[in-house]
């Protein structure tokens, strides 16, 4: 896993599984359709270096695809999420019992998408 967004965009760039777009691009149309046509076709992440009216760049398709994503997180997600749907199936009808068996789930789930100290992951 990535201590931050940054390390993420470098390993990307590294694989040449991210392009830059260096036209002025427009955030409400262009943007979403040029996503869109990328995202159909499995293709890599874009970056805008420039967004008509905005001083930031803007990144998209980031987790396009099952193998940035866990370049991205690692396998953990995937597991996580597989264990949440077995809980979910053994846990109907609903037990107290059965739910504090499965407690340490809970606190996967509380803790997904932050880091040590308790912020978002993927900072810039």
């Amino acid at each position: 896993m990535h201590p931050n967004l940054r390390t993420f965009l470098d390993q990307l760039t590294r694989e040449n599984d991210i392009v830059t777009v260096k036209a002025e691009v427009d955030p409400y149309l262009e943007v979403a359709e040029i996503h869109r046509r990328v995202i159909q076709e499995g293709g890599p992440a874009l970056l805008f270096r420039r967004v008509k009216g905005s001083r930031y760049p803007v990144v998209t398709n980031l987790f396009g695809t099952e193998r940035r994503i866990e370049r991205a997180f690692g396998p953990r997600p995937e597991t996580f999420v597989r264990n949440l749907v077995h809980v979910a199936e053994s846990l109907l009808p609903v037990k107290p019992a059965e739910l504090w068996k499965h407690r340490s789930l809970l606190v996967d789930l509380m803790s997904l998408g932050t880091d040590r100290r308790g912020s978002i992951s993927f900072r810039c």
